[in-house]
């Protein structure tokens, strides 16, 4: 038996593949044994896939990305050809990393901030039927978790899929009711909020989805499911200012103004990636509240890495 495992993680790969083919905008880039390509990449853009994972031993200021190691120029012929950057580690600001005592610095000053978002002994059962005759219990999805998050902070939660990593972030914003337990925004029991007030929270809590496609309506346009939420919440004297800031929010995450009239299902695809973009549409749907906000404001973002 053979495997031919597609992934996008580089460390799984590390750790089960024996070959490794690279491919960037369908053509294979680089093909050696998985010790090689790790220890010397010789391609610029398997080098910026492998630069551009975090490491636990060392923090950069800015996380270099493919774009610092190769530029993608046409020629005469009206190919594209990719061409190598140069890489001066010793003298480059790309490289400058954050010395512990900074991070530990930064960690001692959020958390004597009194906590943006506290979570406390929250639990969220679902009723199940077991048995042959069908005996009532329940399934405990999210299990006494207490947690606290700090202004300026990102928190990680991790854990396999069906831990209740989503259940838990849907419970945060009451999309589905907690069974028990407590949960404080900027000092207000979210759990006592009647539908007005909650409405006017969620203006303040937004969620990130990890996968654009299930996540958009197809047949709703970008531009209308930028505006509509703007509608609802109030933001925007005018469909005119509303219209503004929407296509202000596509520019700032690198989307023409064009996109604000395709749907899902026609979005075009640039550099032939097309969901990445849908995912920064994403971001940017939750960060139309932001621009109204003051800094004490919380994304609940899932990514699937």
């Amino acid at each position: 038996m053979a495997i031919l495992f597609i992934t996008h993680d580089m460390g799984v790969v590390a750790e089960i593949a024996d070959r490794v083919v690279v491919m960037f905008r369908g053509k294979a880039v680089e093909t050696a044994r998985a010790y090689e390509l790790f220890s010397a990449a010789k391609h610029p853009y398997t080098k910026g896939l492998l630069s551009c994972r975090p490491r636990p031993d060392r923090t950069l200021r800015r996380l270099p990305t493919v774009s610092d190691f190769m530029q993608i120029n046409t020629n005469s012929d009206g190919e594209q050809e990719i061409i190598a950057k140069p890489l001066e580690i010793q003298d480059d600001a790309r490289w400058e990393e954050i010395s512990s005592d900074e991070r530990f610095q930064r960690f001692e000053q959020l958390t004597h901030q009194p906590p943006l978002l506290s979570v406390r002994n929250l639990i969220k059962s679902f009723p199940v039927r077991t048995g042959l005759f069908g005996r009532k219990s329940e399934f405990r999805a999210v299990d006494d978790v207490s947690f606290d998050i700090f202004p300026g902070e990102t928190l990680g939660l991790v854990g396999e899929s069906g831990c209740g990593k989503s259940t838990l972030s849907r419970a945060l914003l009451r999309l589905i009711e907690p069974t028990s337990g407590q949960i404080f925004f900027d000092d207000k029991e979210v759990l006592g909020l009647n539908a007005s007030q909650l409405r006017h929270l969620r203006r303040e809590m937004q969620i990130v989805f990890q996968n654009p496609y299930s996540s958009m309506d197809p047949r709703q346009t970008i531009g209308s499911a930028l505006i509509e939420p703007m509608q609802i919440h109030k933001i925007g004297a005018s469909n005119q200012e509303r219209h503004r800031r929407a296509v202000s929010l596509l520019d700032r995450v690198g989307l023409p103004a064009s996109a604000m009239n395709r749907a899902r299902t026609n979005f075009p695809a640039v550099n032939g990636n097309a969901s990445a973009l849908l995912a920064l549409w994403c971001y940017s749907r939750a960060s139309l509240f932001a621009m109204n906000l003051s800094p004490h404001s919380t994304f609940l973002c899932r990514l699937r890495c």
